[in-house]
């Protein structure tokens, strides 16, 4: 599912419904993911953290190393970590507004 572009990996996928087990699980997950969307309103950090990890737990396999490193990232901000909680941040919010048709605001 990862495409390189110039030396950098990103997920994008046109149609992610493969990704999960089946439809439902697509459906919890887009569910879950709704608050995030920019239109939803401001979503606390323990609200933000709570989702992330409800949307981590209905995850497909290929995405669940990003969402353990920014769930980690969340329960203990180290600064050597930063970088790679953000990186891990952008995949999974591309991957979010692309499987969910959500707008996560500063991720396009």
């Amino acid at each position: 599912m990862a495409a390189a572009a110039g030396g950098m990996s990103l997920f994008l996928a046109a149609d992610t419904s493969s990704d999960f087990p089946d439809a439902a699980a697509r459906q919890r997950f887009c569910s879950a993911a709704q608050p995030l969307d920019i239109g939803a309103g401001q979503v606390s950090p323990n609200d933000r953290n709570r989702i992330v990890a409800e949307l981590s737990r209905d995850a497909p396999a290929e995405v669940r190393p990003s969402f353990d490193t920014l769930v980690n990232w969340y329960k203990h901000p180290h600064p050597e970590d930063e970088r790679a909680a953000r990186g891990a941040s952008l995949r999974l919010g591309r991957f979010i507004e692309q499987t969910c048709a959500l707008n996560l605001g500063g991720i396009r």
